[in-house]
């Protein structure tokens, strides 16, 4: 197969994945070392219809398209997986479309190092919202690709139902919305500093061998390190993650479902961080997929994020985001 030839065909895969696809990702061009995807935003991809995108939905395009940009120096139809992922969130996307540029930056001994650049905007995708550096590594044959057919007919593991306390009350809420709703993500139970979420798998989660798909654990872990921190909060409060350090501890999974736990590691007045452990709940045992540090900062109005912001960067930003639209 000719260079040209090869490159069409990852396109196609990255265009044919079920999970990028259910939420309208698509590819742009491949060469060498590089991919880019694009993405037409819609309230399916935000916290709520008309504010800005859920950052998870920001994780899962750059592992999605960073694992692409790595199979470019691959054999054909080799089989990659992420075992790191840390995503900074630069700026609130908002607009119409998304653009991703990946590039490989190094091949080490543990695997191929990929950084991308996520892009926002309007008519074009042209203001930096987010920048992520993951490390995906070859994987040989699926040990586990016998195993599919067990688990799909068996009951859907649920975590326990929401207790009747406010917090459970809003948060209840939030998940009846945008990307949670999308993902099938709900509420189990919590206390201050301390969450638990579920979430639901669906076919178009899965690979082609039936294990789920690292992209779907990233915004995952997203969301629950942002429960928790939100626990810490008060009603009303507004949040937006400021850095996603993900580890995957285990190869894909045949999972049924989903949990994810997550404790609050600092509070302060500003930011929060939490640990998140995220389990694939197996037909045998429960199974720990990845740890991730979520650092979260509360986000009462724009002034207060924008203080953050270098004087350049504030000017950009205030600039481009208009005065009613919602941080969170």
């Amino acid at each position: 197969m000719s260079s040209q030839a090869r490159l069409r065909s990852l396109r196609e895969a990255f265009d044919a994945e079920p999970f990028g696809r259910s939420f309208g990702l698509r590819a742009k061009s491949a060469s060498a070392s590089s991919f880019v995807s694009v993405l037409s935003i819609t309230p399916a991809h935000q916290l709520e219809p008309g504010t800005i995108m859920h950052g998870g939905c920001l994780a899962t395009l750059c592992e999605q398209t960073n694992q692409y940009a790595a199979r470019t120096l691959l054999p054909d139809q080799a089989r990659v997986g992420t075992t790191s992922l840390q995503t900074s969130y630069l700026a609130g996307a908002a607009g119409q479309h998304l653009s991703c540029h990946a590039q490989v930056v190094a091949a080490a001994a543990y695997g191929l190092v990929v950084d991308c650049s996520v892009f926002a905007g309007v008519d074009t995708a042209d203001r930096l919202v987010a920048s992520c550096r993951s490390t995906v590594v070859p994987l040989g044959a699926d040990d586990d690709a016998g195993a599919a057919a067990a688990w799909r007919d068996a009951p859907l593991n649920r975590a326990s139902s929401p207790t009747a306390d406010n917090w459970q009350a809003l948060i209840q809420q939030d998940y009846s919305l945008g990307w949670r709703q999308f993902c099938g993500m709900r509420p189990a139970r919590a206390s201050a500093g301390h969450v638990e979420l579920a979430h639901d798998i669906a076919a178009h989660h899965l690979d082609p061998s039936g294990c789920v798909l690292p992209g779907l654990i990233a915004p995952f872990a997203d969301d629950v390190g942002g429960a928790c921190a939100y626990s810490t909060g008060h009603v009303g409060e507004r949040m937006a993650t400021l850095d996603l350090s993900l580890n995957f501890l285990h190869r894909p999974v045949h999972a049924r479902s989903l949990m994810g736990r997550a404790q609050v590691l600092k509070a302060g007045r500003s930011v929060v961080v939490s640990k998140v452990e995220v389990f694939g709940l197996t037909a045998q045992l429960p199974q720990l997929l990845a740890t991730s540090l979520v650092t979260v900062t509360r986000v009462p109005g724009h002034e207060r994020l924008l203080r953050q912001l270098s004087a350049k960067g504030a000017e950009q930003a205030l600039a481009a985001t208009s005065p009613n639209e919602r941080v969170s």
